[in-house]
């Protein structure tokens, strides 16, 4: 099997949970010595699921589909890293399950500095303020914002940091090709432009036709979005929502976590999840100035891009 389709072929069938195959690169040293591994040595390595995903999977990646779907992935103007690759962010090598593939999207090459700002799909007119607010100033301070590209919060966050001329990151719930809401596929435009999509999912991955049906990729994908970012701040999060996963990640992965105060007589939802945020370690804030004030030291430097 070729280098970069053993290396889909890993990341695909582990589907997130990715400790079964850190294991097999630790013990054969790459994906392409795992593919010539007896099927009982794997097994002695890995879990009898995934040892099973890897056998069912094998033939798809060793056909030309796989090569030519990352051909296009690559005339499209993408590229990728591996968890072996020195350029991958140091930051997400150390937290459970990491990608082992980043594909990529845009001019962003350096994720040193970054902060995920992050939040319900349904904010108040305060919320989406306060998140185009935030992202602005974060981004005027050096920083790259990092989000999920998904309504209401995480695009105006993003928005933010274009605003301010700043860079910010998107991390995609699949393949890269799969850019959802469909709304936002110009802002993935812009995105690209002054920073970077980012997925884990191998272009051999499809949800088009049955998203709903995957909706644990938004999920999964959360574990990303705060392991590549030193601090997560949360604008608004109901206590049902995905938000409060993304807040678990952020605690077992030891980021700091900011919540933004919620108004007297706000709605119950958005005051209760700010509540189990606080419970869980966030540390509240009231405005951006008092935000900002929560990351010391000096002014650090803008995002390396490529023009």
């Amino acid at each position: 099997m070729e280098e970069l389709a053993a290396w889909m072929w890993l990341s695909d069938s582990a589907d997130s949970l990715t400790g079964d195959a850190v294991r097999l690169l630790a013990t054969f040293g790459s994906p392409e010595k795992v593919s010539l591994a007896e099927q009982s040595a794997v097994a002695q390595v890995a879990s009898k699921p995934f040892a099973d995903a890897l056998r069912r999977n094998r033939s798809r990646y060793e056909g030309p589909e796989a090569k030519l779907r990352l051909a296009d992935f690559f005339a499209s103007g993408g590229d990728l890293l591996t968890l072996n690759d020195p350029a991958y962010p140091q930051q997400l090598r150390g937290i459970t399950s990491p990608p082992l593939l980043l594909f990529r999207k845009g001019t962003l090459r350096e994720f040193d500095r970054t902060v995920a700002v992050i939040g319900t799909r349904s904010p108040t007119h305060r919320g989406y303020t306060m998140a185009r607010t935030i992202g602005a100033a974060l981004a005027g301070e050096g920083y790259c914002v990092v989000s999920g590209m998904a309504r209401g919060i995480d695009t105006l966050a993003h928005c933010g940091a274009l605003d301010a001329g700043g860079n910010t990151a998107a991390v995609l719930p699949g393949p890269i090709t799969f850019l959802y809401p469909p709304e936002n596929v110009f802002l993935a435009e812009d995105i690209m432009r002054r920073g970077a999509l980012l997925a884990e999912n191998s272009p051999m991955v499809s949800i088009e036709r049955m998203p709903y049906s995957q909706k644990f990729r938004w999920v999964k994908r959360n574990r990303i979005t705060s392991g590549l970012s030193e601090a997560l701040v949360v604008v608004e999060a109901t206590d049902s929502g995905g938000s409060m996963h993304q807040v678990k990640f952020a605690v077992g992965q030891g980021r700091p976590i900011h919540v933004l105060k919620p108004d007297d007589g706000g709605p119950a939802p958005l005051r209760r999840g700010y509540e189990e945020a606080v419970a869980s370690g966030a540390r509240p804030f009231a405005s951006v100035d008092d935000l900002i004030s929560h990351f010391p030291g000096e002014r650090p430097e803008r995002q390396a891009t490529l023009d």
